[in-house]
């Protein structure tokens, strides 16, 4: 078996039905164990504050139109790479941004082409006047973190080679803790094989050298969570009932 069988072995038997499957995935459970959040509006406030804790910021939103409009405030002048993610398409995610009030072109990335475009309008690899607009899959209420997803819709540049990334969330994909998705991830690399999952708390941040913080070393300085709020759901629970 080589390195690469090795790695994807490892994984499979974390994600899926091989040998080693629920022990793994209990040994998972107890490390990412979180505060005891189970009603939907203890999420989102906690979720909020340990975002904003972590660097980030927040805004709640009710409709694309007021999604787009957020997405100018946040970066109202330069470039802004948009996600070719269906959802997005459906709603003219892309054309709404464009008419919202803001300087900069809105640019719609293609599969594995955002580096090309990049390329084309900094002449270099990193973005540094741009924003990155994508779907985070899950949020974690525990940490503040969100989980992308690379695929054919949305590649990692995305939230990587920006100055600011802001992740598009639905208010029902927020978890209480990392242990609460475990089963709802694992469906979902089981179905879906996407090409890589991520977790992002905050804006880059390193304090290698002389233990002092930066931001924005390794990838973006800014990091905008934009939550869908969903119907309300009358008398609703978090992780055993309605999501």
């Amino acid at each position: 078996m080589g390195a690469r069988e090795d790695i994807l072995h490892r994984i499979r038997s974390i994600v899926g039905d091989g040998p080693g499957t629920e022990c793994a995935r209990s040994e998972l459970q107890e490390i990412f164990r979180g505060i005891p959040i189970r009603r939907i509006e203890e999420v989102i406030p906690t979720f909020c504050r340990h975002v904003n804790e972590a660097g980030g910021e927040t805004s709640i939103v009710h409709s694309w139109a007021e999604a787009a409009h957020r997405v100018r405030d946040i970066h109202p002048s330069g470039p802004v790479f948009v996600a070719a993610h269906p959802e997005f398409r459906e709603a003219g995610f892309s054309s709404l941004i464009q008419s919202a009030s803001g300087r900069g072109e809105v640019l719609e990335v293609p599969e594995e082409g955002m580096e090309l475009q990049v390329r084309d309008v900094f002449g270099s690899v990193f973005a540094r006047n741009a924003a990155g607009v994508g779907r985070a899959l899950y949020g974690f209420a525990d940490s503040g973190a969100v989980l992308l997803v690379s695929s054919p819709f949305e590649c990692r540049s995305l939230s990587l080679l920006v100055a600011t990334h802001i992740a598009v969330l639905h208010e029902s994909a927020i978890f209480p803790t990392f242990a609460d998705a475990v089963e709802s991830i694992e469906e979902y690399v089981r179905t879906s094989s996407p090409g890589a999952l991520t977790l992002v708390a905050g804006p880059s941040k390193t304090a290698d050298i002389e233990k002092v913080l930066v931001t924005g070393v390794h990838g973006p300085s800014r990091f905008a969570v934009v939550i869908f709020q969903n119907p309300p759901l009358a008398s609703s629970t978090v992780g055993g009932g309605t999501r």
